[in-house]
């Protein structure tokens, strides 16, 4: 299960913040086929930044991170685009937490 919480920009309602993070999953599902794709290309793009840190992630390897990153401002700009002004030192934290209710 991926989960999100939303930091900074302590302006934002409760109501605006679930609002962002809501549009923040729906591109992610979009851009991705899926949160099942999502989940594994985090899980490389955050695999990866741990394997070479603190050096960049190699040339030949970094096909997941661009992929990555590039989705993420996607829906960064999704989540913010009826507060354009409002993304400014805003993030969204990423965690994946493994569903072991799946294999019961």
């Amino acid at each position: 299960m991926l989960t999100v919480r939303l930091m900074g920009r302590a302006e934002l309602t409760p109501n605006m913040r679930e609002a962002a993070k809501e549009r923040f999953l729906a591109a992610l599902r979009v851009e991705f086929d899926g949160l099942e794709n999502a989940i594994e290309t985090y899980t490389e793009f955050r695999r990866l930044c741990d394997k070479y840190r603190p050096q960049p992630v190699p040339s030949g390897e970094r096909a997941p991170v661009e992929r990555w990153e590039k989705a993420y401002a996607l829906a960064k700009a999704a989540a913010f685009r009826p507060w354009p002004n409002l993304d400014r030192g805003a993030q969204f934290e990423i965690e994946f937490v493994p569903d072991h209710g799946r294999d019961a």
